[in-house]
């Protein structure tokens, strides 16, 4: 008479051993389908990664030096500025106002090293046809620099004529003389000397 426990058992392990040899495929199926699923993840990520690496590079890379102007030797001396900042305040039919932040130096001679003022100093250019200036603080108030490009710049403006001529006239090299033909005008006897408590009074004095 045959065991009934013993059928049993045995049709537990073939059970078993269905369900392993199930599950076997079944993990082979989900390799196989990740394996294939790889080159494409790879290059997405190395994609990824070389996009990330390339705009990191951009952002960290350093920002240009900027220009050294030369502007007056006079005395064995000679005076340069350094443009840190540029920010444009306001315009309108008259003119454009802009607000420089510079380093000024120094040298004993040209070619010699040049020694830098530790502080940056702001000046205000006024970009202007009718009015062109430069201003800027002075023995607490301002210090208005009229630029008459028609009847010429004397030497002790020289500074302020290149710090004009480089922020209104960048690239041009024949400015200012051909101040004439871009519209410049004379500056009347009564605009050469102008007071002002801000920049901004630019504005007004010009329209008048």
């Amino acid at each position: 008479m045959r065991n009934k426990s013993s059928g049993k058992g045995v049709s537990m392990m073939r059970c078993a051993c269905i369900i392993f040899v199930a599950l076997l495929m079944g993990c082979s199926r989900i390799a196989a389908g990740n394996s294939e699923d790889t080159p494409d993840m790879q290059s997405a990520s190395q994609s990824s990664g070389s996009t990330v690496a390339k705009r990191a590079h951009e952002t960290d890379a350093p920002t240009p030096p900027a220009e050294v102007q030369e502007g007056r030797c006079y005395m064995d001396e000679c005076s340069y500025t350094q443009e840190l900042r540029r920010e444009v305040i306001g315009g309108g039919l008259n003119g454009k106002l802009i607000k420089l932040t510079l380093r000024g130096g120094t040298s004993a001679s040209t070619g010699s090293a040049i020694q830098w003022e530790k502080t940056p100093h702001d000046v205000y250019v006024f970009c202007s046809t009718i009015l062109p200036a430069t201003m800027l603080k002075a023995d607490g108030g301002w210090q208005v620099d009229v630029l008459d490009f028609i009847n010429g710049v004397p030497g002790i403006l020289e500074n302020s004529q290149s710090i004009y001529a480089e922020t209104c006239h960048k690239g041009d090299g024949h400015f200012p003389n051909d101040a004439k033909s871009l519209g410049y005008q004379e500056i009347p006897q009564d605009k050469q000397d102008v007071s002002i408590s801000s920049p901004e009074d630019i504005f007004a004095l010009s329209a008048k």
